[in-house]
C-alpha cells in the first residue's frame, strides 16, 4: 500500500512544472487522484478493532486510527502496532486520549517508563509542574511511539461540580485561567511534534449528564457562553489549534433545538467556523456514544455531521455502516462531492504537515 501511495506522489512530482512541490501542491494531486470511496474513508478516524481481515483499505483507507488501552501491550508490541498501521495508503493519522492522569492510555500501563502526571486541574492547583512542560514531556513519548495527534488538551472550565465526566481533567475551574492555560498546552505538544486537539467544543464543564450514556446539556445563552465556556477555545484558534473537536453537548438556549453540537449546522458551521473563524478540521466526539447512538444509526448520524460541517467523523458505532452511509449520500447529491474534497484536502495537508505522509 505504501508503494501505491508512493506512486502517486512520484506521479505528482513528474506532472509539475518544477522539481519541488509545496504542500498544497501535492494534496491537490493526491486528491485528483483519489476515488470517491477512498475520498469518503479519508473522513473517518476508527478503532482498530473496526478494520476486518476481509477490508481492503486500498479502495477504503481510512483516515487514522485512534488506540486504547487494549491495544497497547508493551514499548515493543507498540511500536510494531503503530508502524504496521503508518505503513498502509495515503499515511492515516495515528490518534491517542493522553491528557494526563486518569485518560492516559500509555502513561496507565506499568509497562512503560514514561513521566505521570495526575489529572491536569489537580497538577495546576498543586502548581507542581508547568502545563507547557508537562505537555511537552507527554508529546515527547507519544512521538516516540509514533503517534502523530493528540486529543488534548481538554478545554473545558469545570465550573460545575456534579460534574463527573469532565472534572479535574479540564486545566481550571476559571475560564480566565484555562484560557491561558489551553495554548501552552498545545505549544508543548507542537514542540514535540504532536498535533494537538482541543475539547469539547462548545465546552462539557458546567454539563452535569455523561455523553458516554446521554445527550449532555447546557442551559446557558450564546453570549454568556462566550464569557466562560467559548474563552478557552478561542485563545486556541487564535493559537492555531489544528483541530478541534466537538462535543455531544447540545445548548437550546444557542441553537433553538436539542440537537448535540456533533450534530448541529448552527453550532459548527455557523458558530465555530463563522463567527470564532475556526479554519482547521473539525472533528466529531466519538459518534459511538450513548448521546448519539441511542437516538441515531450510524449512517444517519455520520450524514448529518459532515452536513454539519464536520471533516471526521469520530469512531462510528458501525464503521461500514456510517462509511456506506456518507458514500450513499454523495452520490445520491444530499452531500456534494465538492463538501467531501474540502475536508479530505484539509485532512491530507494536516497529514504533510505533520509528517505523517512523508516524500
Amino acid at each position: 500500500m505504501k508503494k501505491l501511495l508512493n506512486i502517486l506522489l512520484l506521479t505528482a512530482l513528474l506532472g509539475a512544472d518544477k522539481p519541488v512541490l509545496t504542500n498544497e501542491e501535492i494534496a491537490t494531486n493526491l486528491l485528483e487522484h483519489m476515488s470517491l470511496e477512498q475520498k469518503v474513508a479519508q473522513m473517518f478516524i476508527v478503532r482498530t478493532t473496526a478494520i476486518t481481515a476481509d477490508m481492503d483499505l486500498a479502495l477504503h483507507p481510512v483516515g487514522g486510527y485512534c488506540l486504547f488501552a487494549y491495544d497497547i501491550e508493551n514499548p515493543q508490541q507498540l511500536k510494531h502496532l503503530t508502524d504496521s498501521l503508518q505503513n498502509a495508503l495515503f499515511s492515516p493519522l495515528l490518534c491517542i486520549d493522553e491528557e494526563g492522569g486518569r485518560v492516559a492510555r500509555i502513561a496507565g500501563n506499568d509497562a512503560f517508563d514514561v513521566p505521570r502526571f495526575p489529572n491536569m486541574g489537580k497538577m495546576v492547583e498543586a502548581g507542581t509542574t508547568p502545563v507547557g512542560e508537562a505537555s511537552f514531556a507527554i508529546g515527547s513519548y507519544l512521538k516516540e511511539y509514533g503517534f502523530n495527534v493528540d486529543f488534548a488538551p481538554v478545554a473545558d472550565v469545570f465550573t460545575n461540580p456534579l460534574n463527573t465526566v469532565i472534572g479535574q481533567r479540564a486545566l481550571s475551574t476559571s475560564a480566565e485561567e484555562a484560557t491561558r492555560l489551553v495554548p501552552e498546552y498545545m505549544e508543548g505538544l507542537r514542540k514535540a511534534g504532536i498535533v494537538p486537539c482541543v475539547k469539547h467544543f462548545p465546552g462539557h464543564g458546567d454539563t452535569i449528564a455523561d455523553s458516554h450514556h446521554g445527550c449532555a446539556s447546557v442551559s446557558k445563552d450564546w453570549d454568556q457562553m462566550l464569557q466562560c465556556e467559548i474563552l478557552p477555545f478561542k485563545a486556541a484558534i487564535d493559537a492555531g489549534v489544528p483541530i478541534v473537536m466537538v462535543g455531544h453537548v447540545s445548548a437550546p438556549e444557542v441553537t433553538g433545538d436539542k440537537l448535540p453540537a456533533t450534530l448541529s449546522e448552527y453550532m459548527i458551521s455557523g458558530k465555530l467556523k463563522g463567527e470564532l473563524g475556526f479554519k482547521g478540521i473539525v472533528i466529531t466526539d466519538s459518534m459511538a456514544m450513548g448521546a448519539v447512538s441511542k437516538e441515531y444509526d450510524s449512517a444517519q448520524a455520520a450524514v448529518m455531521a459532515v452536513k454539519a460541517g464536520v471533516d471526521i467523523v469520530l469512531m462510528p458505532a458501525d464503521f461500514i455502516m456510517a462509511y456506506n452511509g456518507l458514500l450513499a449520500a454523495v452520490e445520491s447529491g444530499e452531500i456534494s462531492l465538492s463538501r467531501i474534497e474540502e475536508s479530505v484536502y484539509k485532512i491530507l495537508m494536516l497529514k504533510l504537515e505533520c509528517g505523517a505522509i512523508k516524500l
